[in-house]
């Protein structure tokens, strides 16, 4: 997961890559130390079926974070992947499974999703997904598209 946060490339949309790895593991152990408390929510590692190669990840979590969320904090996709994984249809699939989870193990109504403006690909894959664009939401310390998918929306899809 280091090596993802740490790419210049896979964060060009998002926040500045990590450099300290020491302080990134603890956070991200934070973060997992935090995830049971939302069960069915959380971050899951990227494997390819063929030989178990670390893809990247999916994650489903309270908008901004599990620090502070609420009964009513949304929920949020989100995914983010090597760059020898782009193109592929990793995210697309990976987020397809995170969305079925979503409404039928979380029994969620509706899940939103984040891009940076010029994240062309993410947005495709949002899109492709069913996710509606519906403006501009201040996030992450930066403006970001804001996605949003109902779970009827997403059972007509499947249907």
């Amino acid at each position: 997961m280091f090596a993802l946060d740490s790419d210049p490339r896979v964060m060009r949309h998002g926040s500045k890559p990590k450099t300290d790895r020491t302080a990134f593991m603890a956070d991200f152990r934070e973060r997992l130390a935090r995830q049971p408390d939302r069960e069915p929510l959380g971050y899951w590692a990227l494997e390819r079926r063929s030989d178990g190669t670390v893809l990247g990840r999916v994650m489903l979590i309270p908008l901004g974070g599990f620090a502070g969320a609420t009964a009513d904090t949304e929920i949020e996709l989100g995914y983010r992947l090597h760059v020898d994984a782009w193109g592929q249809g990793y995210a697309t699939e990976a987020a397809r499974a995170a969305l079925t989870h979503a409404f039928d193990a979380a029994t969620l109504d509706r899940v939103v999703a984040l891009s940076h403006p010029e994240n062309a690909a993410s947005q495709n894959v949002l899109r492709k997904l069913g996710f509606v664009e519906t403006g501009v939401r201040q996030a992450y310390g930066q403006n970001s598209l804001y996605f949003v998918i109902e779970r009827r929306a997403w059972r007509r899809r499947c249907a």
